[in-house]
């Protein structure tokens, strides 16, 4: 993995450009967001996240939904909730598998393309809760 910036402290995010076969089949040219904690006194990583910033969501085949993927953390606590650039909510699931796929929620058109807000909850395996708000970008 490529790391386009400083590695800082735990539970920082870290933009990393991903190959396809590493982080589960996001292009090389999408960058993702990453937070992670570890355990002090294993030195374990516990908890990660990993939060796309960008989705293509063209029917390729490639990229075509956002997804929010990681380990140690419980589907019970998690909460996604997307917003257009004007501040109007499109999506909004507390299913940690379900993905947004360009459309608003409840309607078959795709929307135009567009920077979107994402504003996450996630609650990891020791119960403490990761707030988590940023941009994402729908490209075609």
């Amino acid at each position: 993995m490529r790391f386009m910036a400083p590695v800082f402290v735990v539970c920082t995010f870290l933009f990393a450009s991903c190959a396809k076969e590493e982080v589960m089949t996001f292009d090389d040219q999408i960058s993702v967001a990453q937070d992670f904690k570890v355990d002090a006194a294993t030195n374990d990583t516990f908890y990660r996240v990993y939060m796309p910033t960008a989705f293509t969501p063209n029917d390729d085949g490639r990229n075509d939904v956002y997804i929010i993927y990681g380990t140690g953390w419980e589907t019970e606590g998690f909460e996604m909730r997307v917003f257009s650039r004007e501040g109007n909510l499109v999506y909004n699931t507390d299913d940690a598998y379900r993905s947004f796929d360009g459309r608003t929620q409840s309607h078959s058109d795709l929307n135009a393309q567009q920077v979107y807000t994402v504003d996450v909850l996630i609650t990891d395996t020791t119960g403490e809760q990761h707030h988590y708000n940023y941009k994402i970008a729908a490209l075609f």
